[in-house]
């Protein structure tokens, strides 16, 4: 009698596991550097959305009877110490509430400048999210610098 069994051998099945398991190995660090550069950009597209709220609601604030002798060149922003819905700043021992017309993650932390083409750059980076983002010139990016 011919036996026809089919199937595959145990020899075989561990062989195939510990491919896969190689596979797995190589392919997580690759996965995790995605997620994580997937969530840097994310922050330094909130800081860029943040910062044209701040460009708006600066020029808006300009055009009110309150703003009409306010100019932001060389003013320092602190994000840290009002909320991210409005920016407390001092100009010539006047006090002015710029109202922020913005949604997302908002900066928790940062002090920024505008140059006098409008650029804006941190003195201290952003902080959202977790990751602190610097802007020079407009530009923004990760600062992996310990402070």
């Amino acid at each position: 009698m011919k036996s026809n069994q089919k199937g595959f051998t145990l020899i075989e099945l561990l062989a195939v596991i510990v491919i896969l398991a190689v596979i797995a190995l190589i392919a997580t660090p690759l996965v995790m550097g995605v997620i994580n550069r997937a969530r840097e950009n994310a922050a330094i597209d909130s800081v860029y959305g943040y910062l044209d709220a701040v460009e708006q609601g600066v020029a808006e604030y300009q055009l009110t009877t309150n703003g009409m002798t306010f100019n932001p060149e060389n003013v320092e922003f602190n994000v840290e110490t009002t909320s991210a819905r409005s920016l407390k700043v001092t100009q010539n021992t006047t006090e002015h509430t710029i109202p922020i017309n913005f949604n997302g993650s908002a900066p928790t932390k940062g002090k920024f400048k505008f140059d006098a083409e409008g650029n804006i750059s941190t003195t201290v980076p952003f902080v959202v999210n977790g990751y602190k983002v610097k802007v020079t010139n407009g530009v923004g990016s990760i600062d992996d610098s310990e402070s």
